[in-house]
């Protein structure tokens, strides 16, 4: 297999359906959950729900602090929500009365939550061009070839913009971000760069250390809301960008520490359960790079299963393999509904 002349120990055991697996007794309960997990509640997508779900977080906040007991109306108390939902505390306006801090409570801890959706939507959003392994391999060929070369350097440039463009983008829009905010307090209040720079960067990174000026105009309270509430999670992605440039991950020193801890039972049998590996108390090369994966965090034994499922849609010869063809010309058949013969969990 995959031309390293070896052959598989127990060929006629089909790893994606090992014969009398106890999960063959849970299929249909968590067929209907992987349905139900697709589509989420009615019907809706996953970045579509959580995006219904901030609206009216975001909206309920708003018209508690803008005709609520403080009655700030709605430029302030979209302003004051923002301030209240992401932690951000600029100050003023001050909350007096006990169901003020009850609502407040309440609003900053479903607001914790939220920014950390939002961070993930938006991490969804901006690394979505970014997931076609095989063109990723192209490119790092090109781009390897051209970062060796001597000499250049604007070529290099561009080569370096264009290979972490997803990265590129996000810093540069925080960049962006953190301009406007800059000129907006620079304009609007005669403040100096400095001073802008500051309430731009302390507004988005949740510090809140200068406010606008307290008899600021209703417009510009309600602008410095919408700055800090697209802000705050566009800040926290890109510093991460920026964290990871300098830390770096899944080094081979990190793989060699994972695949150097001993391996546990409980590891052996949870694969041998759900996908048959060691049926035998025995397994290959081929076996072990999949145990070793989903130990290195790689793979889950969910995407395992939804492997299995994509294989199992394909044509396959009689004895159950297949072909390079059946691979290129795509036989498998769409997965819209199809109940999986494998369904796994995620313990």
């Amino acid at each position: 297999m995959f031309g390293t002349g070896e052959t598989n120990e127990h060929p006629t055991k089909d790893i994606c359906h090992p014969e009398g697996s106890e999960m063959d007794k849970v299929i249909p309960e968590i067929v209907r959950l992987r349905k139900e997990a697709k589509t989420f509640a009615f019907g809706f997508t996953r970045g579509q729900l959580m995006l219904i779900v901030y609206l009216i977080w975001i909206t309920i906040g708003t018209a508690f602090y803008a005709a609520g007991s403080m009655d700030l109306g709605f430029c302030k108390g979209y302003y004051m929500c923002v301030n209240v939902g992401y932690s951000i505390g600029w100050g003023y306006p001050v909350e007096t009365l006990d169901s003020e801090f009850f609502f407040g409570t309440y609003h900053v801890v479903v607001g914790a939550s939220l920014v950390g959706i939002a961070l993930g939507f938006f991490g969804d959003q901006a690394m979505a061009d970014s997931n076609n392994w095989s063109k990723d391999v192209e490119e790092n060929a090109r781009y390897n070839k051209v970062m060796s070369s001597k000499g250049n350097h604007w070529l290099k440039t561009k080569e370096y913009i264009s290979h972490n463009w997803v990265k590129v983008r996000i810093v540069g829009l925080w960049l962006l971000f953190c301009l406007f905010g800059t000129l907006l307090m620079v304009c609007q209040y005669g403040w100096t760069f400095w001073a802008g720079l500051y309430f731009a960067i302390s507004s988005m990174s949740t510090g809140g250390l200068k406010p606008i000026p307290i008899d600021a105009e209703d417009a510009d309270y309600f602008v410095v809301g919408l700055f800090s509430a697209l802000g705050v999670p566009l800040m926290g992605l890109a510093m991460g960008v920026i964290g990871s440039s300098f830390i770096g991950h899944d080094t081979m020193e990190d793989v060699e520490a994972v695949l150097n801890e001993p391996i546990s039972k409980v590891e052996l049998d949870t694969m041998k359960a759900i996908h048959g590996i060691g049926f035998n108390r025995k397994i290959n090369k081929h076996e072990f790079i999949l145990l070793s994966s989903v130990r290195l965090g790689y793979l889950s034994p969910e995407a395992i299963g939804h492997m299995c499922t994509k294989y199992d849609s394909f044509k396959r010869a009689s004895d159950g393999t297949l072909t390079y063809d059946a691979l290129v010309k795509d036989t498998s058949t769409p997965n819209d509904g199809v109940e999986m013969k494998n369904p796994i969990n995620n313990a």
